[in-house]
Formats: C-alpha cells, sequence, structure tokens
C-alpha cells in the first residue's frame, strides 16, 4: 500500500497570508490569476475576524513567515511555503536560485528580514487596486480548519 493513499489529502492548499501588506497581496492576486485547477485556497491573517488558534497557530508565528497546508496537510513555512505555491501554479521555476546550496542561506535570512519589515517596505509601492470583494475579505470569520474544508468552489477565490 502506498503512503500516500493513506494519507488524508485536501483537494487544494489553503494559503495563510498578509493581505495588509501591499506586496503579499499583489503576489497572492498574481499567483491566483495563474491558479487555473483552484489548487490555492487563499486566506487573509490581517482579517479582524481572522482567528489564528483555530489554525493552531500565534499570530506572531503567521505575521513572520508565509505558512501554507499542502494537499497531503503538511504545514510549510517561509521560503519552502512559497516554492510549494509557485510550483502549484506551474512558476516553481522562478524561485530555483534560492534553492542552491550556496544562496539557500542567505534566501532564508533575506526572507525573514523581509518578512519582519514588509509593511514598511512595501507602504508606498505595490498599490494593488482589485476590484470586488474577495472571499478571504468576506468570509473569514468562517475561514476555519473545519469550515475551509466544508467549501465548494463558491469558497476558493
Amino acid at each position: 500500500m502506498s503512503t500516500q493513499s493513506s494519507k488524508n489529502t485536501q483537494p487544494y492548499s489553503i494559503v495563510l497570508y498578509d493581505h495588509s501588506c501591499n506586496l503579499c497581496r499583489r503576489e497572492m492576486a498574481n499567483l491566483k490569476k495563474r491558479d487555473h485547477l483552484q489548487r490555492l485556497l487563499m486566506i487573509d491573517i490581517s482579517h479582524p475576524d481572522f482567528d489564528a488558534e483555530i489554525w493552531g497557530f500565534e499570530m506572531s508565528e503567521l505575521n513572520a513567515a508565509l505558512h501554507v497546508k499542502t494537499t497531503e496537510s503538511e504545514w510549510l513555512k517561509g521560503l519552502p511555503a512559497i516554492h510549494y505555491i509557485y510550483k502549484q501554479v506551474g512558476l516553481g521555476w522562478i524561485w530555483w536560485p534560492s534553492q542552491v546550496p550556496l544562496l539557500s542561506g542567505l534566501s532564508n535570512y533575506a526572507y525573514a528580514w523581509f518578512a519582519r519589515n514588509r509593511h514598511r517596505l512595501t507602504s508606498h509601492f505595490c498599490e494593488v487596486n482589485l476590484t470586488g470583494k474577495s472571499w478571504v475579505q468576506s468570509n473569514a470569520a468562517n475561514s476555519s480548519p473545519s469550515n475551509v474544508n466544508q467549501t465548494e468552489n463558491g469558497g476558493v477565490q
């Protein structure tokens, strides 16, 4: 029996991201445009109704790095999470330099520094004009692990 068949899987990956960060918002919108197979469910951690404890994290953890729950229910954070979601939409090649052994340590350090300073660094650029309400903005109160699994295509951005 395959080990993958015994794992609990879901049809999409869950991305916990900071919608209040201009660059984060822009990148997630860019990824969603390319997510033709609806593999990513984006959830805004900055929404007032978002509850980090429901997801098993402290808010400080979520603010320190992007978090992704894979289709195999494994949590990834930071650069591994970014690599994963870009691969999901066919853009994994973009981040290959950060996986080169000589560059990976520097890449992880740079990501951690950026994550800590993202609001200050992106407050005056990366403005995004998105029309309409996104699912994460209108349903953040209902974005718990139990009812995300019950959400159908209408709940996926």
